[in-house]
């Protein structure tokens, strides 16, 4: 779990990620100048963060790369309205 990509699995609304635009499929490449290669390394990168940080971000998404500026890090999420399909 720790050596696989950093792929987002999904976005809540209302979240720094859904404010910046990135997507459920998504793979993090790359967090405030720094390279990320995996999911340990994501923690690492976010770890010593705090809720209110802005910071890059960069996403491959269909073969491409995007960045996203000034993501700024929340310390709370909403909850989905209806959490259970079918």
């Amino acid at each position: 779990l720790y050596n696989a990509p950093a792929v987002v699995g999904t976005v809540s609304p209302d979240s720094a990620a859904a404010k910046a635009g990135i997507k459920a499929g998504d793979t993090i490449v790359n967090i405030a100048g720094q390279p990320i290669a995996n999911f340990s390394q994501l923690q690492h990168v976010l770890g010593p963060r705090y809720e209110g940080d802005a910071l890059s971000v960069k996403v491959l998404r269909d073969g491409k790369e995007q960045e996203f500026a000034d993501v700024v890090l929340t310390g709370a999420i909403t909850a989905f309205t209806q959490p259970f399909l079918g």
